[in-house]
C-alpha cells in the first residue's frame, strides 16, 4: 500500500484526527511481500480491520494526542 493510499484511507476512517498537510512524495516504494507467511498458511486480514485495530491500540496507549500525525524519520529520509 501506498503511503498517500494509507493516509487517505485513514482520514476516511479517522477524519476528526489532526493531519500533517503537506507529502513529499520520493516516488520512493520499498516492496514488501508475504508469499513465505501465505506458503506457511497465514491467512491475511483486511486492511481497514488490521488498520482500526492499530489505531485502537494507539489511542489506549495514549500516543494520539491530538498532535498531527508524523511519519517516523525512517520513512521521511530521501531514497
Amino acid at each position: 500500500m501506498d503511503l498517500k493510499d494509507l493516509l487517505s484511507l485513514m482520514k476516511t476512517m479517522y477524519p476528526n484526527y489532526n493531519y500533517v498537510d503537506k507529502m513529499v512524495d520520493l516516488d520512493y516504494k520499498a516492496e514488501v511481500t508475504s508469499e513465505k507467511l501465505k506458503n506457511l498458511g497465514w491467512k491475511p486480514r483486511k486492511r481497514e480491520e488490521t488498520f482500526a485495530d492499530s489505531i485502537e491500540l494507539f489511542e489506549k496507549a495514549g500516543l494520539l494526542d491530538g498532535q498531527p500525525f508524523r511519519l517516523p524519520y525512517l520513512y521521511r529520509m530521501a531514497a
